[in-house]
């Protein structure tokens, strides 16, 4: 075998990419070994022109170099680098000169067939969508030469190919992976891989598997980006490289570097696979690079005035490239999610107004429906955009009060309302402490008065020093009821007792959330809100439970239940479930129709309920440890603690370090017991005001057992490691022993059986290549809630885009091959 070396300009085996920034000598070809074997037998197939596909930094140029390592057969190897030659330039012209021929234009193409002849060559063309190039001129030369066959890699499609092999980024893993899986994905290896060679003393570990994962999502699976990150792990820590990737801005700094005097970053090739899209799907994504996070499918509809079938096929297209990803619908509402790092090239491109303005009327549209919804005590499900959109909404409350506009006020406390629940209460209540200490709050409507007081105490109560400032909560609170008048406005009335009711819960003050839930109860009834009347009487019942009386707590739960179920109410009917799932079992009827604790953690998860999700949990630990069964425990306690990672610090997270500890005891690890109960007795007069009184007495009897099993000194020596631990460092250390000791639930590989009837059809319909729109005709549905059906079939087969959906179906007998 030889491979040809033509004069000084020629590359030859050593493929390198001098002026792009997608092929890196160090890009490996971790995760990409079907994709090598496939060119490899295209290559010693009849195939004569083979184009490799793809968008710019996913390692196409890796695949070339393979070809050059190691040749499929005796053909000799010739490789021309085409990257940053002028798209005016002569394509074979260009070529000869690299390949050290020197040849005239219009003579170039005759040069090289001359010089081939009768060989077998193989002649690998990188990047020949630099230069603008007719099939027909490819074709010439393959007729000219027999024996030749020629490899090209391009940014888009190139159908006169005789064979395609297309090349998307690596596949991400999943949140919370456990290691061992992790190891198997592809994007993980390629990091592992390349941040071994940067730092011989990398390993994945327990300890960095997080941060990994961050990373490779953040980057979605984009082999470059993956290089770059890894790269800088012999300067900073996973951890740190995940927080820049997620601040978006600084992640293309980040994933930059300078090699042989140019230049190669991430920006670079992700501005190029932007620059390859039709001007319709660039308009698309620079429409969409205005939010801040996720967005609906409502909201590219909103903000790209694109028609819905249009943007469901523009959106397709997106997601096969990978610029966009898709995450877990709300509500039967597709929901998306762009990169950070190409959100942040986008914005570097010159501004459209228009679709600027759309954004900014979405958002104004999302935020004051969600606050009437909560108003009305509607089901989470009307706030689901907002729910969506959180991120954008806080980001234009900020911008709001930086300008001092004087919508701030209003903007912020529709905020408060549409997102009460969420972790991002947190940074509502700074919002809204901005404006106590800045804004003349007495020149206010008095209703903004009132909800400014009140959603201030809420906040403060939901923050980790919540009990701390309970007496500050309480004043704040009353300070802004004061000013309601409740004839006249008792949807604000009932608001704010309900605000009451989970303050007392939050402070430990549960006689404070009994008044004010049996005062909730009368106003709803006086007003015919039976919605929030169902709501105060749960909580009503648990204050009667409290005192000792869980029959009569049963009984009126119960017609809570039933009522709540009857108008459809999801708070109602969770917050009634856990309460009836936690009384005495023999005081509750035995007919009684009371939903089963998974059926109640479906609802919550379904209605995105992350506070009701964590109580669920909460309960469901407990009734694992009494049924001995403690790893299970260890599950539901470690996944609550992972929802939970934004209120670190707060009353959720300490009930759970307290679950932690009984945890430990039965599966006894006594030291990492002692050490938990450490940190819990540093924190100790908030954790017990957020603790039930049967679990003080359980704490206090655990922590007898431990001092007998490791000796007085011995507990008090490792209970002062935990006692020295932040809240937060305690959490994280929780979180990450309850994953080791946990019982994997069960996940059995996509096999499509979960597919619906509809969702077959779909998916039929996908595989014979029709577009949304085309579908959505077809099956008499709208575009929307084809989006809705792709996005399912994606998840449940555990694929990202159209292509693998198809081989997928294909390749389980889920359509049937149509013989050609």
């Amino acid at each position: 075998m030889t491979h040809l070396r033509w004069g000084a300009g020629f590359v030859g085996s050593a493929l390198r990419c001098r002026h792009t920034f997608e092929g890196e000598d160090a890009m490996g070809l971790v995760g990409r070994e079907r994709k090598v074997a496939l060119l490899r037998a295209l290559l010693v197939s009849s195939r004569r022109l083979v184009a490799v596909t793809g968008p710019a930094g996913v390692g196409k140029s890796a695949l070339l170099r393979a070809i050059v390592t190691a040749p499929p057969d005796d053909s000799e190897i010739w490789t021309v680098d085409l990257g940053g030659v002028p798209a005016s330039a002569e394509v074979w012209v260009e070529v000869a000169a690299r390949l050290g021929l020197g040849a005239r234009a219009g003579e170039s193409r005759a040069r090289i067939a001359e010089r081939i002849g009768a060989s077998a060559v193989t002649l690998l063309l990188d990047h020949l969508d630099s230069l603008t190039v007719a099939p027909a001129e490819l074709r010439a030369l393959l007729d000219a030469c027999p024996r030749l066959r020629i490899v090209i890699t391009v940014r888009g499609t190139f159908e006169s190919a005789d064979a395609e092999v297309p090349v998307r980024p690596l596949g991400i893993p999943e949140e919370r992976m456990p290691i061992d899986r992790a190891l198997g994905c592809a994007s993980i290896a390629l990091f592992v891989d390349a941040a071994a060679r940067s730092d011989a003393g990398f390993a994945l570990d327990g300890e960095n598997l997080d941060s990994v994962i961050r990373i490779c999502r953040l980057v979605g699976g984009l082999p470059l980006a993956l290089q770059l990150a890894a790269a800088r792990i012999r300067v900073f820590s996973s951890e740190r490289v995940a927080n820049d990737l997620a601040d978006g801005g600084p992640a293309l700094e980040l994933l930059r570097t300078t090699r042989d005097g140019r230049e190669v970053g991430v920006g670079h090739a992700l501005a190029a696979t932007v620059g390859a899209l039709s001007e319709d799907d660039r308009r698309m994504l620079r429409s969409l690079a205005h939010f801040e996070r996720a967005f609906s499918f409502a909201g590219v509809v909103d903000v790209s005035g694109q028609a819905p079938g249009d943007a469901a096929d523009a959106l397709e297209r997106l997601l096969d490239l990978r610029l966009l990803d898709s995450a877990p619908p709300l509500f039967g509402e597709p929901v998306f999610m762009m990169l950070p790092i190409l959100r942040s090239v986008l914005r570097e491109l010159p501004g459209d107004p228009p679709t600027e303005d759309a954004y900014r009327r979405r958002l104004a549209r999302v935020v004051r429906e969600a606050a009437d919804a909560h108003a009305q005590a509607e089901p989470p499900s009307h706030r689901a955009f907002a729910h969506v959109l959180h991120q954008d909404l806080l980001h234009e409350g900020d911008l709001l009060l930086e300008r001092h506009d004087p919508r701030a006020h209003s903007w912020v406390l529709d905020c408060a309302a549409a997102l009460e629940g969420t972790a991002e209460v947190t940074r509502i209540s700074g919002q809204l402490e901005h404006l106590i200490a800045t804004a003349d709050l007495d020149s206010l409507p008095l209703t903004q008065q009132a909800q400014t007081w009140i959603w201030s105490a809420y906040g403060l109560a939901m923050s980790a020093d919540g009990a701390a400032l309970a007496d500050l909560v309480d004043e704040r609170w009353r300070r802004g009821f004061r000013l309601i008048d409740a004839e006249r406005t008792p949807l604000l009335a009932l608001q704010a007792l309900m605000v009451a009711v989970i303050m007392g819960i939050t402070t430990g003050d549960m006689p404070a959330t009994v008044r004010a839930a049996r005062t909730g109860s009368r106003l709803a009834r006086e007003h015919a809100c039976a919605t929030w009347g169902a709501r105060f009487d749960v909580w009503v019942a648990a204050g009667i439970h409290a005192d000792g009386d869980a029959p009569g707590a049963v009984r009126l739960a119960m017609d809570a239940l039933r009522h709540a179920q009857r108008v459809g109410d999801p708070y109602s009917i969770l917050t009634a479930t856990i309460l009836l799932r936690t009384v005495p079992p023999d005081t509750v009827p035995a007919d009684a129709a009371v939903p089963t604790l998974a059926d109640a953690l479906r609802l919550a998860r379904d209605e995105r309920d992350a506070v009701m999700e964590w109580f669920i949990l909460a309960v469901m630990t407990r009734a694992e440890l009494a049924a001995e069964l403690p790893a299970r425990a260890a599950r539901r306690c470690a996944e609550r603690l992972s929802i939970g990672r934004a209120w670190w610090g707060s009353y959720l997270s300490a009930i759970s370090l307290v679950h932690t500890v009984f945890i430990a005891v039965a599966m006894e690890d006594w030291a990492f017991a002692a050490r938990m109960l450490g940190a819990i007795e540093a924190d100790r007069e908030r954790v017990l005001r957020s603790m039930a009184p049967a679990s003080a007495l359980e704490l206090a009897q655990v922590r007898a057992l431990l001092t007998a099993r490791l000796g007085e000194s011995g507990f008090a020596a490792v209970a002062a490691e935990g006692g020295i631990l932040s809240a937060v460092d305690a959490t994280a250390q929780a979180l990450r022993w309850l994953r080791e000791h946990s019982e994997e639930s069960p996940t059995a590989p996509g096999s499509g059986d979960g597919l619906t009837a509809r969702e077959r059809e779909v998916l039929v319909l996908l595989a014979e290549g029709l577009s949304n729109k085309q579908i959505a005709e077809r099956l008499f549905i709208t575009p929307k809630t084809t989006m809705h059906h792709s996005s399912a079939i994606y998840r449940k087969l555990d694929v990202r885009s159209r292509a693998e959906a198809t081989a997928f179906a294909h390749r389980h007998g889920l359509v049937e091959t149509r013989a050609e």
